[in-house]
């Protein structure tokens, strides 16, 4: 079987296991918000949104943590610099978003209020792997942290000056991001202008509010206006002039 469609078909295995498990996701989320069920509850077309989100993550997640696995070995240089790219891209991410946005993305269609959810959470691996995520994450990051250098070896068509400048890139931002989120507890705040970006896209796109609207409408809005005062009369005017 052709590597990618290998790929396609576990990732879509995955999103199967985690609609099963739905309720890992909807109990945490329960907890941590102080929220009924029913309030974070999606609509049956936001977990389309959503299943679609974590289809996406899940092939991006396998292809970049077990590449060596499905591919049996280094893969062909066009293999290589698909995954030198989807690295890169990704560590970037974590360092800019101090987390991932594709899961705080995923999230919006739970709640918006997502202040007070670590960003360790993720929902599509809470569903399959429950408790056991965090070791799931450590052996995953630790495939990732090894196998680049392999690919990097391999790939005769790249200097070793680039090779060994790439490499310590990857490294460092992997390294910042990952003891940060393991040393300090960071939340999906939208404080982080990143993250409010993302949140005033989805809102915007949904029909809600803005983060910058006021909790008025606009009538409210006009009627709480401070009013002119008013225009002289004419005669008055005349008057003075």
């Amino acid at each position: 079987m052709n590597t990618y469609i290998l790929l396609c078909v576990t990732a879509a295995i995955l999103v199967i296991i985690s609609i099963y498990n739905e309720d890992n996701t909807l109990n945490y989320l329960c907890e941590k918000l102080k929220r009924p069920r029913e309030e974070i509850t999606p609509t049956s077309s936001d977990y389309m949104y959503i299943y679609t989100i974590r289809y996406y993550h899940y092939f991006v997640f396998l292809l970049s943590s077990y590449f060596l696995v499905f591919f049996r070995g280094i893969g062909t240089e066009f293999d290589r610099c698909i995954y030198f790219l989807l690295v890169m891209f990704i560590v970037v991410g974590w360092y800019t978003f101090d987390g991932c946005c594709i899961s705080y993305l995923e999230l919006m269609f739970y709640t918006t209020e997502v202040d007070q959810i670590p960003n360790t959470f993720h929902s599509l691996f809470y569903n399959v792997f429950n408790n056991f995520t965090r070791i799931f994450f450590y052996i995953s990051g630790v495939s990732m942290v090894a196998t680049l250098p392999v690919l990097l070896y391999y790939s005769t068509s790249v200097s070793n000056p680039i090779k060994l400048a790439f490499y310590g890139i990857f490294l460092a931002l992997f390294t910042i991001t990952n003891l940060k989120a393991m040393t300090t507890a960071q939340y999906y705040t939208s404080e982080n202008r990143y993250y409010k970006m993302i949140k005033e896209s989805y809102l915007f796109i949904r029909g809600h509010k803005s983060l910058y609207d006021t909790s008025k409408n606009p009538v409210e809005q006009m009627e709480s206006m401070e009013p002119m005062e008013s225009m002289e009369p004419m005669e008055s005017m005349e008057q003075k002039v």
